[in-house]
């Protein structure tokens, strides 16, 4: 750890932003859970998601907070030896949340959320390729 070497910080912030952005996403969904539901319900009527969004929203806030949670243990572990998998595995699960939303959005024919989410995963990407170097 050397809090002066830029690569170990920008792993560090790119753990970070992940871990919020899928904490709080995953939260929102089950203190809300009915809004969302309602809301999914009502994004995906027109398409064959429409039918599944009972399964797929508990899903999708399960892959969330996976998502959130191994990008938080991905950063506390930049502070700890033996574990140079957890970065990778985190921002791996992140990976899977966003190319599942993003299906979703396609499907939907959402293409400015899909844009959105791609322009995520573009810094997922790079985020994955910043945890190839272990500091």
């Amino acid at each position: 750890m050397n809090w002066k070497d830029p690569l170990f910080v920008a792993q560090l912030l790119a753990l970070l932003f992940f871990t919020v952005l899928f904490l709080q996403s995953g939260i929102d969904k089950l203190v809300d859970f009915k809004g969302n539901r309602d809301y999914f319900n009502d994004h995906f009527s027109s398409t064959w998601l429409g039918k599944m969004v009972p399964l797929l929203l508990p899903m999708i806030t399960l892959i969330e907070f996976a998502a959130g949670l191994g990008c938080a243990f991905g950063a506390v572990s930049l502070f700890l030896p033996g574990f140079d998998f957890a970065p990778t595995l985190g921002l791996a699960i992140a990976g899977l949340a966003l190319v599942s939303l993003f299906a979703g959005q396609r499907i939907n024919k959402d293409y400015v959320g899909a844009h959105v989410i791609a322009t995520y995963f573009g810094v997922l990407l790079f985020a994955l390729f910043l945890t190839y170097y272990r500091i």
